[in-house]
């Protein structure tokens, strides 16, 4: 747990914040417990970079509180300015529960299946896995030391049963059928590759999008989602990411860039020929 004063020093800072809260459990296994953090900070930062263009200066979440059947969390990113974080973390939180809500409502069909559809998936996994827990998303304006809680969305258990059953990639329904004007894939392309983020999810493999990212320097200068042919290449590399530092390992690989019109989106890692260390020069 970070220190107090780390934590009022941050949320000073932020004058808005996401209040994640698990009610029901009495305990939750820790890699669940990750690939719901990582499923709401990865829609986030998808958010940020299809409309503002950038990722946010600082963004943290704190485990505010632990106790028996319920588990609170705290998310706060800060940006350019204060006015800038509050508005765009409203805007967020306005348009994941529009998001999710039109999911449980049945607005969307599995035949428009889009990687933010996995994503809210993972968040919601634990709660369709436990007995009768909800998992409740609000945000909140700081106002001096009260917390004015705006608005809330809550999933209960049978919600997001359904939304695992829907909408996850086991699902015979899950077929993603895009517009090949908006979304495409490269062919396969030869390059080095350095990882940018990394947290050893087992089940990276089986994502569309994933918590990984990587920089390839000869097509993007800023990091992008690193997903992956099939489940032997995401663990080849977690092998090597396991026992060496990531930052310092330089890649020779085989990728496809994935686009949406001209945007470059990630890269699907289709095969690793050869690796070394080599701490990069800042």
């Amino acid at each position: 747990m970070l220190p107090e004063s780390i934590y009022a020093s941050f949320m000073k800072k932020a004058e808005a914040f996401l209040e994640l809260k698990i009610d029901g459990l009495e305990a939750i296994e820790v890699r669940e417990f990750s690939a719901t953090l990582n499923a709401l900070a990865s829609q986030y930062e998808h958010f940020v970079d299809l409309a503002y263009g950038s990722a946010v200066e600082d963004s943290r979440f704190f485990i505010k509180e632990i106790r028996k059947g319920s588990f609170v969390v705290e998310f706060a990113a800060l940006s350019v300015g204060i006015m800038d974080q509050v508005i765009i973390l409203k805007q967020f939180f306005g348009l994941t529960k529009t998001y999710i809500s039109g999911m449980i409502a049945g607005k969307k069909t599995p035949q428009e299946v889009r990687e933010r559809d996995h994503q809210v998936v993972d968040m919601v996994r634990a709660i369709a896995d436990s007995e009768d827990a909800t998992l409740s998303l609000a945000y909140k304006e700081t106002k001096g030391d009260q917390g004015n809680s705006e608005t809330v969305l809550i999933v209960t258990k049978q919600e997001a049963k359904d939304l695992v059953s829907t909408f996850g990639p086991k699902s015979e329904n899950n077929i993603l059928l895009e517009d090949p004007q908006s979304s495409f894939e490269s062919e396969p392309k030869r390059v080095l590759m350095r990882l940018y983020q990394h947290n050893q999810d087992p089940n990276a493999g089986n994502k569309e999008r994933t918590g990984h990212k990587a920089i390839i320097r000869s097509l993007d200068e800023k990091p992008k989602t690193l997903n992956y042919q099939d489940l032997e290449r995401a663990d080849e590399l977690a092998d090597i990411v396991s026992g060496n530092p990531y930052q310092d390992i330089l890649f020779d690989v085989t990728v496809i860039e994935q686009r949406e019109g001209q945007k470059l989106m990630g890269y699907r890692l289709v095969e690793i020929h050869n690796w070394s260390i080599e701490p990069e020069e800042l």
